[in-house]
């Protein structure tokens, strides 16, 4: 089963993977708030969720 989206204006139409959609949309949600944060002055922190770096 192959998930597809058709996006289309007047008489182009376009079939596109729903999954490709979904992460350009993501990767420019991401970047414009990246940019809006450190616009506004908000700073960047280390992410701590990962845990504590390990030893090799």
């Amino acid at each position: 089963m192959v998930s597809l989206v058709s996006l289309g204006s007047g008489h182009t139409t376009v079939s596109l993977y729903v999954a490709l959609v979904a992460l350009a949309l993501n990767l420019a949600v991401t970047t414009v708030r990246t940019l809006l944060l450190d616009r506004v002055g908000v700073p960047r922190r280390p992410d701590h969720r990962s845990g504590p770096p390990r030893r090799l």
